[in-house]
């Protein structure tokens, strides 16, 4: 036991506090009221440190264990030896260790007895704990012994969803928001089940969305986007719990839904027009934003959730953040990541292409200035920009263009025509005919009457892409295939893989995929099968494509689009636009020259030539 808890300590104490101070030792309800009521009326810290025997001895567990139910006495002076421990400071850490058991354990009986509070001071036991712990947030010995226990952060929580009740003030009036906010500033994970321990209490992962949003919206107010030091403190607690929470592939989902995304960016944009010349503030405020990045960077691969925080000023809050993070490995790499990947890898979307040919121009003074230029992050930020502008431009163009082509979906016909010279089934809206005959055929013999009543199973993956975006990615693929002549790679492992099928298959094994997930294209190709095992989300109806193929005669191939999908980048989207010709073209001569015996020794020149060839093509995607 520590020497600041021995009894004998009672005796330093002045006449008119040690003569309460023994009594409550011993038990005494009223003699602890007063020695409490003239310890606050004091404001004396070292009699409050010399009054700590006092509380200690009230805290032991015996009290507990001397009958049952346990007396009332014993439960008043353990309930107001707890209140009065919220006033412990820095230089009474070191009996922490010693307190905090009895603490705990008293805690613990409030919160499955709480008919047991007194009845002259209601607050809810976690506020107590809440109290207790605010004061000991500077203290890392500490800090060990309290998140080490199981069951805190279940209390913290409770205290947490008890924000909004009229309680959630102490009997001065005084709220506990800010003690709430610092206290979980400092929740660290130390395992799974300290992760479950949160997301129980707080009724789930979505309940803990709607705790920190509603948080928010007590602090911040979004008309004057003004935060002042006090509610940056609170507001920089939540977005490091979020960070400190972690598991952002469970968690980002859940605030996108409750609208976290134009929130964070806007609370970001706050802090950067707060900035003052205050040396601590200006600290404080570039933390704050870095640590809203910092909860962005999970919710920003899906392409919605880019385009909101677009629209909320994400690209002003990357560029000061590029500033702010030298130094800070961790946000730098958040940063780059942000700038080398998320964000270029979004502008295969038109809705976010929309949105950048807007919020682009009004980077200029930033981005084009000498300071900005020798910073690390600025070469990510260029080849963004020059790929940004180069799909803004194609889209631009697309809008200039009044004509488009379609083929007719009965691989039995393949005619490229008008596309309003068509019309698509009317139950999956995925096929057009040229004509009603057509049609029939396709649904007879062409196996879309079974692939029609599939295509809704299919369509779950992508139903949340606009028709403008579908389009969109349609026509950027069609372009980066005719246009910009890329070199389809195929390893050589599977040339031979290629070949076997090639001599046992007449359908085609081949996939030209363009990998859209880091920005630029990457085009490659490879066989149905292994794109088949990576489609664990069933994205694509590989049975019916397939048969396509095989029915076309070489006039149809099978593209593939993988691009950033969904919160976290765990996830892609792999979306088959499939090419139609008027006549066989390169899948199809493919084939052939693997079939030949020399056609592996000559790939590269055959293919060339084969490329050469199918210029003259009319394809369409």
């Amino acid at each position: 036991m520590h020497s600041f808890l021995r009894l004998s300590n009672l005796d330093s104490l002045p006449f008119s506090l040690r003569r309460y101070a023994v009594a409550a030792a011993n038990g005494s309800v009223q003699d602890l009221q007063h020695l409490i009521a003239n310890l606050n009326r004091w404001h004396d810290n070292p009699q409050f440190t010399r009054s700590l025997p006092v509380f200690y001895a009230a805290l032991d567990p015996v009290n507990m264990a001397k009958s049952v139910p346990v007396e009332p006495d014993s439960i008043t002076n353990a309930f107001l030896s707890l209140h009065s421990l919220r006033k412990l400071e820095k230089r009474h850490h070191p009996v922490f260790g010693d307190l905090w058991p009895r603490i705990w354990l008293w805690i613990s009986f409030f919160t499955h007895h709480p008919e047991s509070i007194p009845d002259f001071r209601r607050s809810p036991i976690c506020l107590v704990l809440l109290d207790i712990l605010s004061s000991l947030t500077s203290d890392e010995e500490a800090h060990e012994i309290v998140w080490h226990t199981s069951g805190v952060r279940s209390i913290v929580m409770e205290a947490w969803q008890l924000m909004k009740h009229p309680r959630f003030e102490d009997p001065e009036g005084n709220t506990y928001l800010s003690d709430l906010f610092e206290v979980v500033h400092e929740i660290p994970l130390h395992s799974a089940a300290n992760f479950d321990e949160i997301v129980d209490t707080a009724g789930g992962i979505r309940g803990i969305a709607r705790l920190v949003m509603d948080s928010i919206f007590m602090l911040f107010d979004f008309d004057d986007r003004v935060i002042i030091p006090d509610t940056l403190q609170s507001l920089s607690g939540i977005m490091a719990f979020l960070n400190n929470l972690g598991s952002s592939d469970v968690l980002a989902p859940a605030l996108v839904a409750a609208g976290a995304v134009s929130v964070f960016t806007c609370m970001a944009s706050a802090g950067i027009e707060g900035s003052s010349d205050d040396v601590e503030d200006l600290g404080h405020r570039q933390y704050f934003v870095l640590v809203c990045i910092h909860a962005l960077h999970s919710m920003l691969p899906s392409y919605r959730a880019m385009r909101a925080s677009l629209q909320a000023g994400l690209l002003r809050c990357l560029l000061y953040g590029s500033i702010l993070s030298l130094g800070d490995l961790d946000s730098s790499q958040r940063l780059r990541k942000i700038l080398k990947r998320i964000l270029p890898a979004s502008t295969v979307y038109y809705s976010v292409l929309l949105e950048l040919r807007q919020q682009l121009p009004g980077m200029k003074h930033i981005t084009e200035s000498p300071a900005f230029k020798m910073w690390d992050l600025y070469g990510h930020w260029v080849t963004f920009e020059n790929l940004a502008r180069s799909r803004i431009d194609f889209m631009e163009e697309i809008e200039r263009s009044e004509q488009a082509l379609k083929a007719c979906s009965n691989t039995e016909c393949g005619k490229i025509l008008d596309k309003h010279k068509f019309k698509r089934c009317s139950q999956c809206r995925h096929v057009q005919y040229c004509s009603a005959d057509c049609q029939k055929t396709d649904w007879r013999r062409g196996g879309h009457r079974t692939a029609c009543r599939a295509a809704l199973l299919f369509d779950l993956a992508n139903q949340d892409l606009t028709p403008r975006n579908l389009s969109f990615m349609r026509k950027l693929l069609h372009r980066d295939l005719n246009y910009d002549n890329p070199v389809l790679y195929i390893s050589s492992a599977k040339l031979s893989r290629f070949r076997e099928l090639a001599l046992t298959n007449d359908a085609s094994p081949f996939v030209t995929v363009f990998d859209y997930r880091s920005g630029h294209s990457r085009p490659y190709i490879t066989d149905v099968d292994s794109l088949k095992a990576e489609d664990s989300d069933k994205q694509v109806n590989w049975e019916d494509y397939t048969a396509r193929v095989a029915r076309s005669g070489g006039r149809m191939e099978l593209h593939l689009i993988r691009a950033q999908h969904g919160c976290s980048g765990l996830s892609e989207r792999m979306l088959m636009v499939p090419q139609y010709s008027e006549q066989a073209s390169i899948h199809h001569g493919m084939l052939d020259i693997l079939r030949r015996d020399d056609g592996i020794a000559n790939w590269d020149a055959e293919v060339m030539e084969l490329v050469t060839r199918c210029e003259g093509i009319l394809k369409v995607h």
